[in-house]
C-alpha cells in the first residue's frame, strides 16, 4: 500500500494539478462554457490516475492491475474529497468509469519498467571501502589516458608515393 500512495503523491496528484490548471487557463482564454471545464478536469483525473497507477505498479514491480485500481481509486476519492469540502456538495463519481480503466492500463504498464534505484547506506569500515573503490572507479573515469593519435598516411593527405 506504500507503492500505491507514493504513485498518488509523487505522480498523481502532481499531473492532475498541472492539467487542471493549465486547461483553466486554456479555457478561461478562450471564453468557453462551464461545461467545457468538467471535460479538462475529468480528462486531468484520467491522466493522473493512469500515472499513478504506472509509478505504483514500477515501484511494486507486480500486481499492476491491483495497484493501478488503488491508484485510481485513492487519487478520485481524494479529488471528490476536495470538492465536497470546498464546494459542500459533489455528484456521483462518473469520471470513476473512466478512471479505474486508465489507472489499471498504468499499473501493467509500470510492472514492466525499471524500478527506482535504492540508496544504499555505507557505515563503518565496509562502508569506507566501498567509498573508496566508488572514488577510484569515477577518478579512473574521469581521467583515464588518452590514446596517441595516429599521424595521418601519404595516401590520406591526397599524396601518392611514388
Amino acid at each position: 500500500m506504500n507503492s500505491v500512495v507514493r504513485g498518488v503523491i509523487l505522480r498523481g496528484v502532481p499531473v492532475s494539478v498541472c492539467g487542471m490548471l493549465g486547461a483553466g487557463l486554456l479555457l478561461t482564454a478562450a471564453e468557453l462554457p462551464l461545461p467545457a471545464y468538467g471535460i479538462c478536469a475529468a480528462l486531468s483525473l484520467t491522466a493522473g490516475c493512469f500515472f499513478a497507477g504506472m509509478e505504483a505498479g514500477r515501484r511494486r514491480r507486480r500486481n499492476g492491475l491491483f495497484c493501478g485500481l488503488s491508484a485510481a481509486l485513492l487519487l478520485t476519492g481524494l479529488w471528490y474529497a476536495a470538492a465536497w469540502l470546498l464546494l459542500h456538495s459533489a455528484g456521483l463519481p462518473a469520471v470513476l468509469l473512466a478512471a479505474v480503466p486508465c489507472g489499471m492500463c498504468g499499473g501493467v504498464i509500470g510492472t514492466g519498467r525499471r524500478a527506482p534505484a535504492l540508496h544504499r547506506r555505507l557505515h563503518g569500515a565496509a562502508g569506507a571501502r566501498e567509498r573508496l573503490r566508488l572514488r577510484f572507479r569515477l577518478l579512473h573515469l574521469l581521467y583515464r589516458p588518452k590514446k596517441p593519435k595516429k599521424k595521418p598516411s601519404a595516401q590520406s593527405r591526397g599524396k601518392s608515393e611514388y
